[in-house]
């Protein structure tokens, strides 16, 4: 919400000195032209901060609208990483690193993903581990 707020207040200033709004008797005069060129692809990059703003800003809200449940039938679970799919000593490299160079700390986020036989075809989601559990019956047989 701050971040498209800080857009339109940006967007309203450049629009307003690309506009000539500002008056000729202040400092700004001597460089009107050049603060006037530079305001227009400000605008236009302002414009698309906002949009970014608010596209955040619905995401924000569509997170606290319930889930629904799924029918179907577990095929695989497991947990995952970003870059999990490099080969080990890769990984290594990359985010177990530390001064020393033999053992850091690993941060990256784990999700947790869910593969479902449903009606439809094999969907894959991603789960909160805690609920997944809880909310999860037995099937057939």
């Amino acid at each position: 919400m701050i971040h498209t707020a800080i857009g339109i207040f940006a967007l309203y200033w450049s629009l307003r000195i690309a506009g000539g709004k500002l008056s000729d008797d202040t400092e700004l005069a001597a460089i009107a032209g050049i603060l006037r060129m530079l305001a227009i692809p400000a605008a236009i990059f302002f414009v698309i901060f906002t949009l970014y703003g608010l596209l955040r800003l619905a995401v924000g809200i569509l997170d606290f609208v319930p889930r629904h449940d799924v029918q179907g039938l577990v095929v695989a679970t497991g947990s995952r990483q970003f870059g999990d799919m490099l080969p080990r000593i890769v990984q290594n490299m990359i985010w177990n690193r530390s001064r020393n160079g033999y053992s850091g700390h690993d941060n990256r986020r784990i999700r947790h993903e869910l593969v479902l036989e449903t009606a439809t075809g094999t969907k894959t989601f991603t789960v909160n581990p805690g609920t997944l559990t809880a909310r999860m019956g037995r099937g057939p047989g």
